[in-house]
């Protein structure tokens, strides 16, 4: 469907799969303030209603699962 395509378009290049071991490929503080500004420009597009709720809680749960905490 068209939101499935915008939605990949929105994440592609944001970021490397994990290795398996449950951690981001890349958990540098560049990748990790990228995956936040994805958040927030995801939270924009909702909010701007170009985005359907089912979408964005995908999109949201992806770029969550990136994020490093320690």
């Amino acid at each position: 469907m068209k939101r499935d395509r915008k939605r990949e378009r929105g994440l592609a290049g944001e970021g490397a799969e994990g290795d398996g071991t449950g951690e981001p490929a890349d958990a540098s503080p560049t990748s990790q303030e990228a995956t936040l500004a994805a958040l927030a420009a995801l939270h924009d597009s909702f909010e701007g209603g170009s985005l359907e709720f089912e979408d964005f809680e995908a999109a949201k749960a992806e770029l969550i699962g990136r994020l490093r905490v320690e």
